[in-house]
């Protein structure tokens, strides 16, 4: 198989293994591993420099568990990659509880036009009663992110560089709507993606229909708000605008996007945490290290233990909530587009997803 025929669009670099915060829903293992710059640009250059691009810009996207804890290596792959001739645009987001951050990392990412998507719940109680630090579980997390959020636009960070990673956990579902509008609102961030936490928790019905009710009330209020030119961005809506007026197709490639971690594995996509362990081997596609496709045996080495969960099955509510999304995202973005064709808030919505996301 050649990789090179294939087009990767979008890659996740897990820099690290390593956070500084202990959050209480979270089940991945700290395993405290740094990824390496030979391993980075190895992969770099084999799936994203040298492949073929059929997009109008590719995506780097900087995880970890906390990828601030192996800061310099982002900066010398950027580095790096700003001494090539690239062909294409190339976007880089860096995904983070942003914690840590200094003025040596804003004027980096504001001279390397680097995105970020901050983890947020919304209100303080949400957000710090679950968001612990590990060396200091009485520190306002909250704050400490809030505070960083200015620090970036005194900086000259621009908004729309300031995605959020908004949270969605059983124990708060009826709060949805509301700590969205805190987001949106009383922060003025507009950028989100729907982040939702495969934790220890079973959901029920009940807690299925509140999640429905509280999409419903969000996607409602989105389409308000552009028709009153005040536009706010969730990213599983705007991609599947993107989808429909590009008509481009998920399953006609290997992958839109991959994923490889410290230890040499690439997959697609392990944060399927609701598959089983047969079923997550087969999301390892190559190890960089052995060269090979397939032939790679799996490693839990940072997955859950699932052998000590009671009654875990949010896994399958999981798949539940992503197809009512997808159908109803599918249901909103085909009316956006048809009213973008009359109305010009609607249209101007449009052509900023374009610029945003393409």
């Amino acid at each position: 198989m050649n990789m090179k025929d294939k087009v990767i669009n979008k890659l996740k670099l897990f820099v690290t293994t390593d956070c500084n915060m202990s959050c209480k829903y979270c089940m991945i293992k700290n395993t405290n591993e740094y990824m390496t710059f030979d391993l980075a640009i190895k992969w770099i250059n084999y799936f994203i420099l040298n492949t073929k691009n059929d997009w109008n810009k590719k995506f780097i996207y900087f995880f970890g568990w906390e990828p601030f804890k192996n800061f310099n290596l982002i900066k010398k792959i950027i580095n790096y990659i700003n001494l090539q001739k690239l062909k294409f645009p190339l976007e880089y987001v860096i995904c983070t509880n942003l914690t840590i951050l200094n003025n040596e990392y804003i004027f980096f990412l504001k001279n390397n036009n680097i995105k970020l998507s901050i983890s947020l719940w919304g209100y303080w109680k949400y957000h710090t009663s679950h968001r612990i630090f590990k060396t200091n579980s009485n520190v306002n997390s909250l704050n400490i992110t809030l505070k960083n959020i200015k620090l970036l636009k005194k900086g000259g960070i621009q908004t729309y560089k300031l995605w959020i990673g908004f949270v969605i956990l059983k124990d708060f579902l009826d709060m949805l709507f509301t700590n969205f509008i805190y987001i949106v609102e009383v922060l003025s961030l507009c950028h989100l993606n729907f982040e939702i936490i495969i934790d220890k928790k079973e959901w029920s019905m009940d807690d299925y229909n509140n999640f429905k009710n509280e999409y419903n009330k969000i996607i409602r209020y989105i389409i308000c708000c552009i028709s009153k030119k005040k536009y706010i961005y969730l990213n599983n809506l705007n991609w599947t605008i993107l989808f429909l007026l590009y008509d481009i197709s998920k399953n006609d490639k290997l992958s839109y996007l991959a994923e490889l971690y410290p230890n040499w594995n690439i997959m697609f996509s392990w944060f399927n945490t609701y598959l089983s362990t047969e079923e997550i081997k087969k999301t390892i596609v190559w190890n960089l290290n052995k060269d090979s496709f397939i032939d790679v045996n799996y490693s839990d080495k940072y997955a859950p233990d699932f052998n000590s969960l009671e009654n875990f099955k949010p896994g399958v509510w999981y798949r539940f909530i992503k197809d009512f999304m997808n159908v109803l995202d599918l249901e909103i973005a085909k009316i956006i587009i048809k009213r973008s064709k009359e109305e010009l808030y609607f249209k101007e919505y449009i052509d900023n997803v374009k610029k945003y996301y393409f």
